[in-house]
């Protein structure tokens, strides 16, 4: 029966692995970014202060060079872009996204400060052939 669906969606038992661990992926890097809050960011309520300190972490653990593109944070949407991305600097076009980590590191980093439940997609990857990886936060009520 199992078979029979993933076939009528079109997706092989390769396709739903891959989507099973990509989603892992994304839960591993939300509960790192989680704690890298928790680390590093306690008691910092002031947005711009909380992203200029994120900023330096990131670089230091060589994740990448975050930079926040806009936030509005009364509809809950929030675009961060990420340079030298560790998961795909030097990649190759390969025609796909490829940072789920990285999208559940600024999901789990927007958590911890906002107190709430947010979701990130990747919206751009250097995997994909952009010049940075982009991810729209949303901010679950």
């Amino acid at each position: 029966m199992e078979n029979l669906i993933l076939a009528q969606l079109g997706m092989g038992k390769e396709e739903e692995n891959q989507a099973k661990a990509n989603e892992n992926i994304y839960l591993v890097g939300k509960a790192v970014g989680g704690e890298i809050g928790r680390a590093f960011l306690s008691g910092i309520d002031d947005l711009n202060e909380y992203v200029t300190k994120l900023k330096e972490i990131l670089i230091n653990l060589k994740v990448g060079v975050l930079k926040v593109v806009s936030a509005d944070l009364e509809k809950g949407k929030i675009v961060v872009d990420i340079e030298e991305c560790v998961t795909c600097v030097g990649t190759p076009n390969i025609g796909r996204h490829i940072c789920y980590f990285e999208g559940g590191l600024v999901a789990g980093i927007l958590k911890f400060f906002l107190k709430k439940e947010v979701a990130a997609v990747e919206v751009k990857c250097c995997a994909n052939g952009d010049s940075v990886c982009g991810f729209e936060a949303t901010v679950k009520e």
